[in-house]
């Protein structure tokens, strides 16, 4: 993306200033718009130019958006961002973050989850990463960074079964009450 630039144009109703931001892939201006004093384009070209060299949260990694954008935006409370920061740290950032947010898809949430279990992460850690995940990708949606949500509609994963522990009349046949007493 290039620098953004301002033409000057006469018209019968007057001067008009439109501020373009560079060529796009057809070697044609793009317009970022056309305003009636100088001061209104000078303000649309500063804030395009601020954001020159600036990655689109789509484009990022999950691990970019979260240590990025991210954090610097968020409104939670002290202690709830730390455990945030927590579980995506310990959690979900080795597995997905390496991932272009714009590539994250059901399937690869679905086997961040699995991956949970079959590593023995609780039924709450597992549900809190799906939860944290649910809150970053809402905030995306909501800054129009994507267009769905990859967490809508999947369940957490229940945990691995615990071994099974034998009854009492396997682990003791003799002594059981139902085969009566053995000695007397």
């Amino acid at each position: 993306m290039s620098k953004a630039f301002i033409l000057t144009r006469t018209t019968i109703s007057g001067v008009k200033y439109t501020v373009y931001s560079g060529v796009n892939e057809d070697q044609k201006r793009v317009s970022l718009g056309t305003f009636q004093t100088r001061e209104q384009a000078e303000r649309v070209k500063s804030r395009h130019d601020e954001n020159v060299g600036i990655k689109h949260e789509s484009m990022m990694t999950l691990t970019e958006y979260i240590n990025g954008p991210w954090q610097k935006t968020v409104d939670l409370e002290p202690t709830t961002r730390k455990g945030y920061l927590s579980y995506l740290h310990n959690h979900i950032l080795p597995l997905i973050g390496h991932k272009v947010i714009r590539d994250i898809t059901r399937t690869d949430i679905l086997r961040l989850m699995d991956s949970l279990r079959k590593q023995g992460k609780t039924k709450n850690t597992i549900n809190r990463c799906k939860m944290i995940l649910s809150s970053v990708f809402s905030k995306l949606l909501d800054i129009e960074a994507i267009d769905q949500t990859p967490v809508v509609r999947i369940k957490a994963p229940r945990p691995a079964p615990a071994p099974r522990i034998s009854s009492d009349l396997e682990r003791w046949p003799s002594t059981h009450p139902s085969r009566g007493p053995t000695h007397f």
